[in-house]
């Protein structure tokens, strides 16, 4: 397990932008849009890891406790690789947190492993983008089963966010451009303000 507080120490001066929402929000295709703008994303850090476990490991009350430690090692690996003294972005954009990973645990297991309770989430990210859903649709890979635990979902992580002390931007149904243009325009507000202080 990596030392949390240490790896939080790496992140002081790199901007993170959080997208977060139930499944069939349209978050991994403005995600990709962003991407093909020049932007600098991460990727849903479950999706990987449920993909590439789902080939060897059956889905089961253990493995999925080991998944969701898997989500949350990878999730921080990840974030630890946006430093930004190796790269020329300060910002990143991201398809989840930490945050979501936490909920997701707790929502599928009602506890959270006790070396992850004492993580510093508070002032971790610049900015959480809560989208809109969409129509759910079952794509073999989502832990919700029907629209209605989708919802439930949505919910939990809004309220999640919440409990952490952030106060995400409702992000609109519209178009996959109209959404990276509300995003890109509402961080440069948030970064003219910070110039500003």
């Amino acid at each position: 397990m990596l030392n949390s507080h240490i790896v939080y120490n790496t992140y002081l001066h790199m901007h993170k932008y959080v997208f977060t929402g139930g499944c069939c929000s349209g978050k991994s295709a403005v995600i990709q849009e962003l991407a093909r703008r020049g932007e600098r994303v991460l990727p849903e850090a479950a999706r990987i890891v449920h993909e590439e476990r789902s080939r060897t490991f059956k889905l089961d009350d253990q493995e999925s406790k080991l998944r969701q430690m898997a989500i949350w090692e990878h999730q921080l690996l990840s974030e630890q690789s946006t430093d930004p003294p190796s790269h020329l972005s300060s910002r990143v954009f991201l398809d989840r947190g930490l945050v979501d990973v936490i909920s997701y645990f707790y929502f599928t297991h009602e506890s959270i492993p006790v070396n992850i309770l004492p993580y510093h989430i508070g002032k971790r990210y610049d900015c959480i983008f809560l989208f809109e859903r969409l129509p759910f649709f079952p794509d073999g890979v989502r832990i919700e089963q029907n629209e209605i635990e989708a919802k439930k979902t949505h919910d939990r992580l809004a309220s999640a966010y919440a409990c952490f002390g952030f106060s995400p931007i409702y992000v609109p149904l519209m178009t996959v451009n109209e959404r990276a243009d509300f995003i890109l325009n509402q961080v440069a507000l948030l970064e003219q303000d910070r110039r500003n202080h």
